[in-house]
């Protein structure tokens, strides 16, 4: 049986552990890691059929809002290379943003999904604290840090946000949210003409 993400790509955040791929966190001191095993949310995106298809640049450590401290070189705003497309999740709402991937996953601890998907025309969403397994992705601030999908719209959000929600064994703060699956009843709203 195929899974509701049967053959999608996605990108995801450089620092959130694909197995067997680089994990650099945008910075040349982890050069030649290569994780054992890939975080929750991945592990559980590929049960749905999502296929990962890229590691995106991010701000070094996530520590940055603009895109442009990275060991590898800036990010670009693919609407106006000129101007920033905030971070630190830069490189997975970039990835979005140019139509690489119709979804991708990065992290937030102070807006790092929020602030570039408000720059770059994508949609975001920083889950409640516990929603989403943080097990598998390098910390920047524990207590604060969270997984995000990032999509161009809500309801696509929505349905990566369904795949990779639940408790996990691996992190002792993940909770079980009742009714996380209302978020898939959400609607495109009509384009006025």
């Amino acid at each position: 049986a195929l899974g509701p993400l049967a053959g999608v790509p996605v990108v995801v955040k450089d620092n959130i552990c694909v197995q067997d791929q680089p994990l650099t966190c945008g910075s040349r001191i982890l050069a030649g890691y290569r994780p054992p095993a890939s975080a929750t949310v991945v592990a559980r995106l590929e049960r749905a059929g999502a296929v990962p298809v890229g590691k995106a640049n991010l701000d070094e450590f996530a520590m940055g809002s603009s895109g442009e401290y990275s060991a590898f070189g800036p990010t670009r705003n693919p609407w106006d290379r000129g101007r920033s497309p905030g971070g630190s999740s830069s490189g997975p709402v970039v990835a979005v943003a140019a139509g690489y991937a119709p979804f991708a996953l990065g992290t937030d601890t102070g807006g790092s999904v929020r602030l570039p998907a408000s720059f770059c025309n994508v949609t975001a969403l920083r889950p409640t604290y516990g929603v989403l397994s943080r097990s598998g992705v390098a910390a920047m601030a524990s207590s604060l840090d969270q997984v995000g999908p990032i999509a161009r719209d809500a309801a696509g959000a929505a349905v990566v946000l369904h795949a990779m929600a639940g408790v996990d064994p691996g992190d002792a703060t993940s909770v079980d949210l009742p009714g996380h699956d209302q978020l898939l009843r959400l609607q495109p709203a009509p384009l006025e003409t």
